[in-house]
């Protein structure tokens, strides 16, 4: 683990540096429509098959290699996986809900056209536990680079009348739920399998190692570091102007696992302080010394206070100050 503190600031972050320990298997084209009536032992069969990590019954699977890549379209978080050829919403339902509800919630998220598209599903079980990565990432078993919120989410497919399979991110495992309430995170085919791309890690990630630092559209500081193609960690300043109420202060990223990775020269992380502060912090290189990108907060909290609620968004830019 190693400590900094940026010139000029009081703000000091650390970092835990880690290197994947085995090349991962391909999974080959995962099954696209739903099920009724899949058995456990099928389930079973098919981690092993695929190689899915699963704490109860895969412990020795070693995940997918997924190659995420961040997007927003039309105002609308999505995470394309070039590995799989899937598009996922990058968060989901805010609530948990029943399963029936669940096919409900995507039908509308179809008519609504979420990031453009019309033909948002539940996942099955093979693509929802193609998410689940051998390590946790904070508190859940999957890429950072997801919204927290949903850590247990629907499957499409199903056991046998009143049951269905989900996948449990906090855990790191998938399970048969009876009715219940799970959360809803869409997918959709970005890729036929026959077209899915090459590992989009950057070509250039090694000249990307080393300490950033620069400035925000509010005058801030902000820093980061880079350590084999992934974010290790993240600190800042900031001012937010709520409903009732304007202030200073710092935030830091920290993590006992890797952060986000860079894919195709961008990244995507988010911090959240708490259940009322959440920050959502995105950039790419635009060279191996410059990078820029957007810093979102959200608020709803109170400082010493009447609540304070509100939200506001920075540009950034920064350069590499050091390779170490």
């Amino acid at each position: 683990m190693k400590c900094l503190t940026p010139l000029a600031t009081s703000i000091c972050f650390c970092f835990v540096l880690t290197h994947s320990a085995n090349a991962q298997q391909q999974t080959g084209a995962l099954r696209a429509n739903s099920r009724d009536g899949l058995s456990t032992d099928e389930v079973k069969e098919m981690l092993v098959r695929k190689g899915f990590y699963d704490s109860r019954w895969n412990e020795t699977g070693i995940g997918v290699e997924n190659q995420f890549e961040p997007q927003t379209v039309g105002g609308d978080r999505i995470v394309v996986d070039h590995t799989t050829g899937l598009m996922w919403q990058q968060a989901g339902s805010t609530n948990a809900m029943t399963y029936p509800d669940a096919l409900n919630w995507v039908a509308d998220l179809k008519t609504k056209g979420f990031a453009g598209y019309h033909d948002w599903r539940l996942p099955t079980l093979e693509e929802a536990m193609s998410l689940i990565e051998v390590q946790k990432h904070g508190d859940l078993y999957i890429n950072s680079m997801f919204d927290q919120k949903q850590q247990w989410i629907w499957a499409a497919d199903k056991h046998s009348a009143g049951w269905a399979w989900g996948v449990f991110f906090y855990y790191g495992y998938c399970y048969l739920d009876h009715v219940g309430g799970l959360y809803v995170r869409a997918v959709r085919v970005q890729e036929s399998i026959s077209e899915i791309k090459q590992p989009t890690k950057s070509s250039r990630s090694s000249s990307f190692n080393g300490l950033w630092g620069g400035t925000t559209s509010q005058g801030k500081s902000i820093y980061f570091g880079v350590r084999d193609n992934a974010l290790t960690g993240i600190a800042g300043e900031y001012n937010f102007k709520g409903n009732i109420c304007d202030f200073n202060g710092n935030f830091i990223h920290r993590s006992g696992g890797p952060l986000p990775q860079i894919s195709a020269d961008k990244f995507f992380a988010e911090y959240r302080s708490g259940m009322s502060q959440l920050f959502f912090f995105e950039g790419a290189f635009s060279s191996d010394t410059t990078a820029s990108g957007t810093i979102s907060f959200t608020f709803d909290a109170s400082p010493g206070g009447p609540p304070c609620i509100g939200q506001a968004k920075a540009t950034w830019s920064a350069k590499k100050t050091s390779t170490k």
